[in-house]
């Protein structure tokens, strides 16, 4: 085994097989790399469509909350001029129901004086002052 032929077949051997090993070595790192790469691209993508369809669906919400406050806005306006109306007729409604006390016992009055004096009216006068809603 002395003979330099051999220790130099053998040394070119060895190198040949260390020269193959570290290309496979390096060749399996740069496929993890490349896999690696691709797949921050492939999440990078699929994060930006998320991101825009998120902001397309803010801006949607964000204009029915601007619709919603318009149509508040008209109904706070609407609510207040209905209480207005309702405290307007509230005191249209107090006096009409002074009126018909009031006449009601007018017509009371008015059927005791006809009891007592005992008048001669025709049947047509006491149903209207009895019945005033029949006019």
């Amino acid at each position: 085994m002395s003979d330099p032929v051999i220790i130099t077949g053998m040394l070119t051997f060895l190198g040949i097989v260390i020269t193959a090993y570290a290309g496979w070595r390096t060749s399996r790192n740069k496929n993890k790399t490349d896999s690696s790469i691709s797949h921050r691209k492939s999440l990078s993508e699929d994060e930006q469509k998320f991101r825009s369809d998120l902001l397309t669906e803010v801006d949607s919400y964000r204009d029915k909350i601007v619709s919603l406050m318009e149509k508040l806005d008209a109904l706070s306006v609407t609510n207040a001029e209905l209480r207005l109306i309702n405290s307007e007729l509230r005191g249209v409604n107090a006096e009409l129901r002074n009126i018909n006390t009031t006449l009601v016992e007018k017509i009371s009055e008015m059927q005791v004086c006809l009891d007592t004096v005992n008048c001669t009216t025709t049947s047509t006068t006491t149903s209207v002052i009895t019945n005033p809603q029949t006019v």
